[in-house]
């Protein structure tokens, strides 16, 4: 039979931290949490008064918004002039339709034009010129950092201190990210200031930079003798002092001096140096976990003693904790019924030994346990009991913080995702596996990898240089990413495992360049500037190191000067580049002005990939060459564009045509840039950049293409844009026409042109009145929506009981704590009916937008009642929502159709007085709305309305009561706290006597 002590307790000893432990577990029996919740129970009201009066703003902000939206997405759709159905053109209300002969072209536009116009053949359409770069980007490898048997975890995450500037003091956290390296403290960086410690530095700083009070005002720098100073940069002095949320709190005093520091002001605060020895400093932990255990075999049978709670003990000497540590496990042994008769524990204060004996004359041993308490006790293992006792050797106190590799990872998982499939392996304990090397662990991962994705699916191995593993999927295409892990404790830059969650085998884009400078399959480096400037198309930008790859790839996009578009493929590992413009006239260049940035994603343009531009055979039997008409092309060398002509005529050899292409090109880019070389025997010409490295491509911009080269490059990889050509008639003329783009205005015809085509094209038109009763119809049912939305909001009451007040007021946290998710949501479904009842703003938009659509239209001499599109008879509920009679609506159509043009689109017609009713509630580009001033809207970071201002109020109104009923409880706390302690130490005192005189009487 096995049996485990798990009971949860404190053993702190540390009498200037306050312990927040109720019933039971304290040693007066009393339920403390309960008694000093009811003594701030007039605070605590006083709060959920606050807060039930923020939701309520909070639902009425939301209805609003949710009104604004709304109307603002009817705005968008039928009153702007980018929507393809603006009530507001004359365009929206015609019948008449374009129909092609041909699924290779649309069109739309004038009618008549478009029955005057044949498109006689569509020999090339329009595409963007692109780059697929064969550069394989990242190392596709997931590596860890060196891996440790043991560390000691960083504390300085979450801490705060105090920054007093002109007068007033602002509190500094530092981010939970800012964690130190236990085993890195003596490493320094380029400006020799160590490594560690700057990272706190950094820390500091950037709370101060989101403090736009303290920006550009004050400062933390790290001195080469590891002190910190605080400088002011104006006339004001700074100072610093501990961060405290009561006078008995003492965490913020002991940050302070780990760091150096005294309370003190000045021009400029100077601390003194940094301890960075991890046993002294008070930067690293210095408790020892509840979690660590012991595993006993008494008698033959198996026992788990743990800890129970974080222990720590201020301003112990070594054999101080063994003491601690004796009274914790005994008092833990003493609350399990299966072994407190069978296991004590004593110790001997002057040596720190800790024994422990068999009560009942069974043979003892310890067989396990946490690293940190079998080296920390100095006890040695064995799994076959020898005798009724076991001693410890003497505390070594710096084990007893240290997290080590083996612990760490028993009973934890790891995630793997392989191509989007993802299996869970497990460091389980009953494989008696080796958790505390690089190596043992390789080889238990490589086991279980093989069995959840198949062998040599995902690889494991080890760096015995480095210290650290590798993971690679066995396929260079297949994605690998080591997604998670049960334990917060194992993945991350200071895990266990020294390895980040998430990470992958691929470029990741979120991070920095600097991070991701060693996982580049081409190693990253700056330039001489320490900048990474690339120029693509002739345009530069330029990215610091601490620029996410994400960032990079956006600027790049984002900018119309570039006039690309890049992605990155995972699968492929590779960048593809395409030109913003189609035709001809898009082009792809990019080169490195300072660092390597440009080479490392896209891959060197001096790397051997250019080759040379090969034309068709050009010679005719006799060897002669002939152009039967003028010859136009695009030639792009580098970043330097240039047409060339070719003219008409016949030319005696391939030589002599070979000169003539070589004049022209030598005129356009100068002589020696390109050359032409001749290849009699197979009559073909080549195209080479002289230089070897620099792009070159080639596209025809003319019917006649002596050369055979439509488009070509001599970059692999690269594609260039082609032209969209035609030959039409227009009004009996044919002629050819070359466009860049695929969709292309004639006569004021749009086409849109979908394939290539050697049949003719041509164009009719059908009158459709039955699509434009669809879309009347559909903009009506849009406006119903919104008054019935308004409508309801308007004229439903907030349900009150027998004695007229509220039933359904804002729950505040402690009501939800005795509800179901389920009840909570229909509970505020109640309580936000009736908010808006009878509200000004909103009969406004019901009153305004009902004047707007049913008043007569004077300039047309018509009303929508005309066109059988009325309000709802004998509906007063209905909030003035409107019918259409379709076939009154279809007749008027067909009869008058001017008419009805003239009823929506005169300046005095519905759609100005309906666009005019939006503005005034949900604002113009000049300026905000009724609706807006009264909520805002979400995406606006500056939001100054009405209701989110009273929000704001009762945030900070909530904060300072929040703070009031912290004070409170903390000096409630302290004062049981202290009680606690007392008798806690009068117990284990007493626990020690028995424990005496138990031994002296069984001896």
């Amino acid at each position: 039979m096995s049996s485990s002590s798990s009971t949860s307790s404190s053993a702190n000893l540390d009498t200037s931290s306050i312990y927040r432990l109720s019933g039971t577990n304290l040693y007066s029996g009393l339920d403390t949490d309960k008694i000093i919740k009811a003594l701030v129970s007039n605070t605590q009201s006083k709060i959920d008064k606050q807060q039930q009066l923020e939701q309520i703003a909070e639902w009425k902000r939301e209805l609003y918004r949710d009104v604004t939206s709304d109307m603002q997405d009817f705005e968008n759709t039928y009153f702007s002039y980018t929507s393809d159905t603006n009530l507001l053109s004359s365009t929206f209300f015609k019948t008449a339709n374009i129909i092609s002969s041909s699924s290779a072209v649309s069109a739309a536009g004038n009618v008549d034009n478009a029955k005057n116009l044949i498109i006689n053949s569509i020999s090339q359409m329009a595409s963007q010129a692109s780059y697929n770069s064969t550069q394989q980007v990242s190392d596709q490898e997931i590596t860890s950092g060196k891996l440790y048997d043991s560390w000691t975890s960083s504390t300085v995450g979450g801490k705060s201190l105090l920054v007093s500037y002109n007068g007033t003091d602002y509190t500094l956290t530092l981010s939970n990210s800012v964690k130190l390296d236990s085993e890195n403290m003596s490493a320094t960086n380029a400006d020799g200031n160590n490594v560690e410690l700057q990272k706190i530095v950094d820390g500091l700083n950037d709370q101060i930079e989101n403090n736009s009070t303290l920006n550009g005002k004050v400062e933390f720098t790290l001195n080469a003798d590891n002190s910190i100073s605080l400088s002011s940069k104006t006339s004001y002095d700074v100072g610093v002092k501990a961060y405290t949320t009561s006078k008995d709190t003492t965490t913020g005093q002991k940050f302070l001096a780990a760091l150096g520091l005294t309370e003190s002001t000045g021009q400029t605060v100077n601390g003194t140096a940094i301890d960075t020895n991890v046993s002294t400093s008070g930067l690293f932990n210095q408790t020892i976990s509840s979690s660590s255990n012991l595993k006993f075999n008494v008698g033959g049978e198996d026992y788990t003693v743990t800890l129970g709670g974080d222990l720590t003990v201020s301003g112990a000497s070594d054999n101080g904790y063994a003491i601690a540590i004796a009274t914790q496990l005994q008092k833990q042994i003493s609350a399990n019924a299966d072994l407190k008769d069978k296991i004590s524990v004593s110790f001997d204060a002057a040596t720190g030994k800790i024994t422990f004996t068999s009560l009942d004359g069974s043979n003892l041993s310890i067989s396990g346990g946490s690293q940190n308490l079998l080296q920390g006790l100095g006890i040695t293992t064995s799994d076959t009991p020898s005798g009724t006792s076991v001693e410890s050797s003497g505390v070594t106190k710096d084990a007893l913080f240290k997290s080590y590799l083996g612990d760490t990872l028993a009973g934890s998982t790891l995630t793997f995702s392989l191509d989007g499939i993802s299996k869970t392996v497990a460091f389980d304990a009953l494989d008696e596996a080796d958790y505390s090397s690089a190596d043992g662990i390789s080889t238990y991962l490589q086991k279980k990898l093989d069995s959840s994705f198949g062998t040599g699916k995902v690889l494991v191995s080890t760096d015995a240089a480095n210290g650290t593993l590798q993971f690679q999927a066995g396929d260079s295409t297949s994605v690998l990413t080591l997604s998670s892990s049960s334990s917060s404790n194992v993945l991350g830059k200071y895990g266990a495992l020294r390895v980040g969650s998430g990470e992958t085998n691929r470029v990741e884009t979120g991070k920095t360049l600097d991070d991701l400078a060693g996982e580049f399959k081409q190693t990253l480096t700056a330039g001489a500037d320490g900048k990474y400037t690339i120029s693509i198309n002739g345009k530069e930008l330029s990215f610091d190191g601490d620029t996410t790859l994400s960032t990079v790839i956006s600027q790049i996009n984002s900018d119309p000067d570039m006039g690309v578009t890049i992605a990155y493929s995972q699968t492929t590992d590779s960048f593809r580049i395409t030109a913003d413009d189609s035709g001809s006239q898009g082009k792809i260049y990019y080169s490195d002005v300072s660092g390597n940035l440009a080479d490392t994603l896209f891959g060197s343009m001096t790397d051997g990939t250019f080759g040379s531009i090969q034309s068709g055979k050009l010679t005719a039997d006799d060897g002669t060459v002939s152009v039967s008409g003028d010859a136009v092309y695009s030639l792009t060398l580098g970043n330097t564009q240039k047409t060339i002509t070719l003219a008409s005529g016949s030319y005696a050899s391939l030589s002599d045509f070979q000169s003539a292409v070589q004049a022209q090109i030598d005129s356009a880019f100068g002589t020696g840039s390109v050359t032409v070389s001749a290849d009699t025997a197979n009559g073909t010409l080549s195209l080479n950049a002289a230089d070897g490295k620099t792009q070159l491509s080639i596209t025809s911009q003319s019917t006649e293409n002596p050369l055979q080269i439509s488009s070509a490059s001599n970059l692999a990889g690269y594609t260039a844009g082609q032209d969209l050509k035609m030959n039409v008639t227009i009004n009996g003329t044919t002629t050819d026409v070359v466009r860049s783009s695929n969709t292309t205005a004639l006569d004021g015809v749009t086409l849109t042109v979908a394939g290539t085509t050697d049949k003719a094209v041509s164009f009719s038109s059908e009158n459709n009145v039955d699509d434009l009763v669809s879309k009347i119809v559909d903009y009506v049912n849009a406006y119903n929506k919104i008054i019935d939305k308004v409508n309801t909001l308007t004229t439903e009451a907030q349900e009150r009981n027998s004695s007229h007040k509220v039933k359904y007021e804002p729950l505040t946290d402690a009501q939800k704590e005795d509800m179901s998710d389920d009840e909570i949501d229909k509970w505020n479904t109640e309580a936000k009916k009736g908010l808006l009842q009878n509200d000004s703003a909103l009969n406004g938009i019901l009153n305004d937008l009902r004047s707007a659509m049913t008043d007569a239209v004077e300039s047309a001499g018509l009303s929508l009642s005309d066109l059988g599109i009325s309000t709802k008879a004998y509906d007063v509920t209905s909030g003035g929502q409107l019918v259409v009679d379709t076939a009154a609506l279809k007749e008027k159509l067909q009869s008058d159709p001017d008419a009805v043009t003239s009823l929506f689109t005169d300046e005095d017609g519905i759609s100005s007085r309906v666009k005019d009713a939006l503005d005034k509630y949900v604002g113009t580009f000049g300026g905000d709305g009724v609706l807006l001033l009264r909520a805002g809207k979400e995406s606006d970071a500056n939001d100054t309305s009405q209701l989110t201002t009273q929000i704001n109020q009762y945030e900070d109104t909530i904060s300072k009561l929040k703070d009031q009923l912290q004070t409170e409880e903390d000096r409630y706390w302290s004062k049981f706290t202290a009680m606690e302690q007392s008798l806690s130490t009068l117990t284990a005192q007493s626990d020690y006597l028995t424990s005496m005189f138990s031994n002296s009487s069984s001896s």
